[in-house]
């Protein structure tokens, strides 16, 4: 079984120290506006070269500390996977690889007078979870373009990619391209004018990407990154409790839900297994918003366009407070502190019926020998909602900085290889694909592929609170979500505590 909870409770710590760092306005100014300190090697006798340089260092000391080499943030799982020997690109050192299957067809042949010398950052690194991935689809975009040579240098984990993003500046320091872990930082580089618009290379080559994933990476209104892999959170079904219970179907509307959950409930089984962790008890909350209020309120909510005193916005905070006062959820568990590797075994073992949690799972379902169903979580409120808006949690995308003095070049080559990364990352199981599926998928996980199949015609994608936050600002907003898990405060009292809550 993957720890994935393991990895989370390490990334999400590496996040919290990345903000901390943050606070220090005076120090992140002068390394914004130093003239030196990339990865890259950069221009001689700079004068602030070596300020910039050792607080890089300081940074990625810490980072290595707190996470161990994670490298990226991972909602996926953590499983290794043998990388074959291959040299790492770490360094800035280019790699040559061979394709390891027939080259597929390219978007709108973007590249095909493309030549140059790119340079690509991300987190890939010897061993982790996409470096099969990144290998895979760089390799395949070698053999396509010859005459374009990609130099990837990997960083530990997400926040000294960041870090080192914000001092790289000047061209010559900054990456071309440069894979972003995090939605509300990739709108930061768009905000400060550091990520490129890419709305051209959008409209000649995107055509295998749904608008709603489009969305995604949309800031103001023009697309700034190329997404290639995110997970899907739905609603688990564990078939042998419901027939234990006398249930022979699974509950595809609300009200088939809520009467299902009563039968449960009068024969001394509990519904829903949550755990007492933050961001398993928001992903219940956040998934009720948007089934009774719609994916757009709460994609409001997270950018601060509206006021959250939405009466279906609190009626699904009051929704979810019945789920715990009604029995609902484990008494045992609200009481206590109980983490998500905990709950998920008893959903396995029977002691729920109900499990709601992101798509990394499959593989443990699929393995664990129990009849477990992937369903959406279905529609509260058919008003306001409707089927296929899904919350999701961010898996990667590539972005062009915009200090880049190929930037266009830059785009198109990203835009083709965000696609190759999107196919080897579902092949691998690592992610759901954002692009279309137009090849051979008999080696995926069929849980896995009955959850593509679910949001294959999404109509929109909302991002969890932990994807879509800074990290002082979740820590408050889990505070408040806490609350309600426990009684304290009702869906009004919950939405003008957040109308004061500055999301972004």
């Amino acid at each position: 079984m993957r720890d994935h909870d393991e990895v989370f409770r390490r990334v999400m710590k590496a996040k919290e120290q990345y903000e901390q760092q943050k606070k220090e306005k005076t120090m992140y100014k002068i390394m914004k506006n130093a003239s030196g300190g990339g990865a890259s090697d950069g221009g001689p006798g700079k004068s602030s070269k070596a300020f910039v340089w050792a607080m890089r260092v300081v940074a990625a000391l810490v980072a290595v500390l707190m996470i161990g080499g994670i490298a990226a943030v991972v909602y996926f799982g953590s499983k290794d996977r043998n990388p074959n020997g291959r040299s790492a690109g770490e360094g800035g050192q280019n790699t040559t690889m061979q394709p390891t299957n027939t080259p597929t067809a390219g978007p709108a042949s973007l590249l095909v007078n493309g030549s140059g010398t790119l340079t690509l950052w991300c987190t890939a690194n010897e061993g982790s979870y996409d470096r099969n991935a990144y290998e895979q689809a760089i390799a395949e975009m070698q053999a396509r373009y010859p005459n374009i040579e990609l130099h990837w240098q990997t960083f530990s984990d997400p926040y000294t990619l960041i870090d080192a993003l914000e001092t790289a500046t000047q061209p010559g320091e900054a990456p071309d391209i440069f894979y972003e872990g995090f939605k509300y930082a990739l709108d930061d580089m768009a905000e400060r004018g550091q990520a490129y618009n890419l709305d051209s290379v959008f409209a000649n080559g995107s055509g295998g990407l749904s608008e709603a994933m489009r969305e995604t990476v949309t800031y103001d209104g023009h697309a700034y990154g190329v997404p290639y892999t995110f997970n899907a959170v739905v609603l688990y079904v564990n078939r042998d409790v419901l027939r234990a219970a006398g249930i022979n179907t699974v509950p595809s509307t609300y009200d088939e839900l809520m009467a299902c959950c009563e039968t449960l409930r009068s024969r001394g089984v509990v519904p829903f297994g949550c755990a007492t962790e933050d961001w398993c008890i928001s992903e219940y909350l956040e998934q009720m918003i948007i089934k009774n209020a719609g994916a757009s309120a709460l994609e409001a909510i997270w950018r601060d366009d509206v006021s959250c005193q939405n009466p279906k916005v609190a009626e699904a905070i009051d929704l979810f407070e019945e789920y715990v006062r009604n029995g609902y959820f484990s008494s045992a568990d609200t009481e206590s502190e109980r983490e998500n590797s905990d709950v998920l075994a008893d959903f396995i073992n029977g002691r729920y019926a109900f499990y709601v949690c992101g798509s990394w799972y499959s593989e443990d379902f699929l393995n664990s020998g129990r009849d477990i169903a992937e369903v959406e979580f279905p529609v509260m409120n058919n008003a306001n909602a409707g089927a296929g808006q899904f919350l999701c949690n961010w898996g990667g995308a590539l972005a062009v900085h915009n200090a880049s003095n190929q930037k266009e070049l830059a785009a198109q080559y990203a835009m083709e290889l965000g696609q190759l990364l999107s196919k080897y990352m579902y092949l691998g199981g690592h992610g759901l694909p954002a692009w279309q599926v137009n090849y051979e998928t008999g080696s995926v996980n069929p849980l896995y592929a009955q959850i593509e199949g679910l949001v294959r015609d999404a109509n929109a994608f909302v991002f969890t609170s932990d994807s879509a936050m800074d990290n002082r600002t979740l820590e408050k907003y889990d505070a408040l979500v806490r609350k309600v898990y426990n009684g304290e405060i009702n869906g009004a009292a919950f939405a003008a505590a957040m109308d004061a809550l500055n999301t972004r």
